[in-house]
């Protein structure tokens, strides 16, 4: 959340549907104007002064066009057609700026993860561009949509995820499996038994910026990447399983392609979290869905979880609570299954809006899309320090 120290802030919202500049339009008051670039209104930066917003009526880039009631209404203009860059299969929602002497900045915390996650928010959810003569603008291209915990797997939208990322593997023919996280320009996390295939071999590629699986014709979304394996995963054991990925070169961030925020262990507001994965969504299902799905999931006790891993040849010690997370469902068939691996359990970073914190990783399960079975993630705050000097040295 962005800490304003500033008076004054106003905030503008224009929808997609805007009016151009030159068309009538109809300000608050109900008195008729004309779309003007703000700049060129003299009365809507008064108004600005004064705390009152001017009616908004578009964009012309990012520079905000409002209803100017200081000029004779001309007559009626059609519309600009103007390209919206990237499609969505989404509607367009509202595009919200707030207009101060400087864009404000979130005070840092000298934690590297966070700080991060502090800095991709500012560069590319609610990026400061320049705006009016008084000042700069920060738009909103927050993705998500103002939703409550989703009742049942189902797709994702457009952009909702920017942090996932689809690993690669085989020589010549890739072949698209586990999942994982986007957590810096050359780095992505994820589950240490998802580094390397038994079928085919290591991990060569990942894929960002896409929604559906089959996306993965445009060379540019494709990155080369190496593996770093955390030292004290030692497979088939299935504690410490978690690795990095690093790129061959800077991802190329967007709207579409964001960082997620990592867990630094502080206290979580409830105990829903959401999966995410191109996996399949119940267990021994044969057809995996082509759009990434997500679904909403519930943390087990501690208590329940050592009773549900015991006397397991892979978990010597029984489920430990310092190292993973055990989240599933008790009354439906949501949970991770196979190729979900490698993938996040997010929840709503409370203090940093429209950003996801990382909470876990996917490990594995006993069963899955089982109710009542839960299902095993990495418990990524455990690994925070060797993830940061890694990543961010």
């Amino acid at each position: 959340m962005w800490t304003y120290n500033i008076v004054g802030i106003i905030s503008l919202v224009a929808y997609a549907n805007s009016l151009s500049e030159g068309d009538s339009c109809t300000k608050k008051d109900g008195s008729q104007g004309v779309c003007k670039a703000i700049t060129n209104c003299p009365s809507a930066l008064e108004d600005i002064k004064r705390h009152s917003p001017p009616t908004p009526c578009g964009f012309v880039n990012f520079d905000p066009i409002v209803c100017c009631g200081e000029t004779v209404v001309p007559e009626p203009v059609t519309p600009k057609k103007r390209g919206r860059g990237r499609k969505t299969t989404t509607t367009q929602r509202p595009v919200e700026v707030k207009f101060s002497l400087e864009c404000p900045i979130a005070e840092r915390t000298g934690r590297k993860a966070y700080d991060k996650c502090l800095e991709y928010q500012e560069k590319y959810v609610y990026p400061c561009r320049p705006g009016p003569t008084q000042g700069m603008v920060r738009v909103d291209q927050c993705n998500r949509e103002p939703e409550g915990l989703i009742t049942g797997g189902e797709n994702a939208k457009d952009g909702e995820f920017p942090h996932m990322a689809l690993l690669g593997y085989g020589e010549g023919s890739i072949v698209w499996m586990c999942g994982g996280v986007i957590i810096s320009e050359r780095f992505v996390l994820t589950a240490g038994h998802c580094s390397s295939s038994r079928s085919h071999g290591v991990v060569k590629k990942i894929l960002v910026g896409i929604l559906k699986s089959k996306d993965d014709g445009d060379p540019s979304r494709q990155y080369d990447v190496t593996v770093k394996k955390h030292p004290d995963y030692k497979p088939p054991s299935k504690y410490n399983d978690i690795a990095l990925l690093k790129t061959d070169r800077d991802i190329q961030l967007s709207r579409y392609v964001v960082p997620a925020c990592l867990h630094d262990g502080g206290a979580l507001s409830n105990d829903s979290a959401v999966i995410t994965g191109w996996g399949t969504t119940v267990f021994r299902q044969r057809e995996v869905p082509e759009v990434l799905q997500k679904a909403t999931v519930t943390r087990f006790e501690d208590s329940e979880c050592s009773k549900k891993f015991k006397n397991l040849r892979h978990m010597a010690k029984g489920y430990d609570a310092e190292t993973q997370l055990c989240y599933g469902d008790r009354v439906s068939n949501k949970d991770s299954c196979e190729g979900d691996s490698g993938g996040p359990l997010q929840v709503n970073q409370p203090n940093v809006r429209c950003m996801y914190w990382i909470i876990g990783i996917t490990s594995w399960g006993k069963w899955c899309g089982v109710a009542g079975e839960p299902g095993i993630y990495t418990r990524v705050s455990h690994y925070l320090q060797w993830i940061e000097n890694e990543v961010w040295p």
